[in-house]
């Protein structure tokens, strides 16, 4: 009870103290530095770009060094206005506790949030010709390959196939692709 308490606390009543900010866009910074020498991780970003251009999927979830210098504290606070709102809230209990008791606890959790409505952006995305992206990176000990097309949306009844074949085929360590790699 009490960490529902300190839970719902930390959201409804959320304060942006002095110099948290400063010390949150520190360690992004460094995040996003690490991820500069990490080259899954470029070319992941890379991918993103080529297949969403001027959609926000495009951009580095972690957002670029210069992103995360221009955020300000009422960017924060318009942020969580915006969109900690009862009516956006997606509340996720595991363990044993009955779905009377889940509900009373979700409600309670969203309690003192304005009900809001949120208003996302629509995203089309328009298949585009075969994608080549090569990302090259000089002294690394390991080489990435990545064959990315778009396919069915998240919702298909398809996608369980696709994630099948993309484990078979090369998504995963028990691999055709890794198989033969190891041969």
């Amino acid at each position: 009870h009490q960490a529902l308490t300190l839970f719902h606390q930390g959201f409804a009543r959320f304060k942006l103290y002095p110099g948290k900010l400063d010390r949150i866009k520190k360690e992004m910074r460094v995040t996003i530095k690490n991820a500069h020498d990490n080259p899954s991780k470029q070319m992941q970003e890379a991918i993103f770009r080529a297949l969403y251009p001027g959609l926000p999927l495009a951009h580095p979830v972690t957002g670029t060094i210069a992103s995360v210098k221009a955020i300000s504290s009422d960017d924060v606070l318009s942020f969580y206005r915006h969109y900690y709102t009862a009516n956006n809230a997606t509340v996720i209990l595991v363990g044993d506790v009955s779905r009377e008791k889940a509900k009373k606890i979700a409600n309670a959790l969203t309690v003192g949030l304005p009900s809001g409505d949120v208003q996302y952006p629509e995203m089309t995305v328009t298949p585009k010709k075969p994608i080549q992206i090569t990302v090259m990176r000089d002294n690394l000990a390991q080489s990435y390959i990545a064959l990315t097309t778009l396919t069915a949306k998240a919702d298909s009844p398809t996608n369980d196939a696709l994630q099948i074949a993309n484990d078979i085929l090369g998504g995963g360590f028990n691999s055709k692709l890794t198989d033969v790699i190891r041969k």
